[in-house]
């Protein structure tokens, strides 16, 4: 029998803390180590009995051929796992430019819209997303960075709406760390190394 690994252990046990048993989700997976290594807990939680689970991944019009294998690796991750996949286009740029906002904001509403029909069409009760202690801090520095007061330098909630974030005390390294003990290939977002891009 093959021993669990601590980074294995510790994650499914956070998203057992939020998650109900007899309740359906929809996961919001780009195919980076987070949301992957949040999919292939699930996929384990439901063979348990724990909860239900579909995937959402939306594909920003953004990056060309790199986002395309991005949603061909979610795709064939999610079919050897058993959750349905659902897979959304949408044009990021074109509607920042419409509507007078940066090209982040745009994909964060165009992306949200998409989550919230397909939660919709698929019954779920919340989106699920991966937002890890990392990106907790980013928007805490963002908000102070862009003049927040003090109520606005409020972080993000594991709960809020239609949203849990299950992962929001948990470090990238334990993620990433899951992701290599299950033997998960991850895919690389090229803008998350440029610096003109806020997040």
């Amino acid at each position: 029998m093959r021993q669990i690994a601590p980074a294995v252990y510790k994650l499914r046990k956070t998203i057992k803390n939020l998650l109900q048993p007899d309740a359906h989700y929809l996961l919001a997976v780009s195919g980076g180590a987070d949301s992957l290594a949040l999919a292939h807990a699930c996929a384990a939680l439901a063979a348990q009995g724990w909860g239900s689970y579909s995937v959402c991944h939306v594909e920003h019009g953004l990056r060309g051929e790199e986002a395309l294998r991005d949603m061909q690796a979610v795709q064939r991750a999610c079919e050897a796992w058993g959750l349905p996949c659902f897979t959304e286009h949408v044009q990021a740029a074109a509607y920042a430019a419409q509507n007078r906002l940066s090209t982040e904001d745009a994909a964060r509403r165009l992306r949200y819209a998409e989550l919230r029909r397909i939660a919709a069409q698929q019954g779920a009760v919340a989106i699920v997303t991966a937002h890890h202690e990392g990106d907790q801090a980013e928007t805490l520095l963002l908000r102070l960075l862009r003049g927040a007061g003090l109520q606005g330098l409020a972080g993000m909630r594991a709960q809020q709406g239609d949203i849990i974030r299950p992962l929001l005390t948990l470090p990238k390294s334990l993620l990433e760390e899951y992701c290599s003990a299950e033997g998960i290939e991850v895919c690389f977002d090229s803008t998350n190394a440029d610096t003109a891009y806020t997040r």
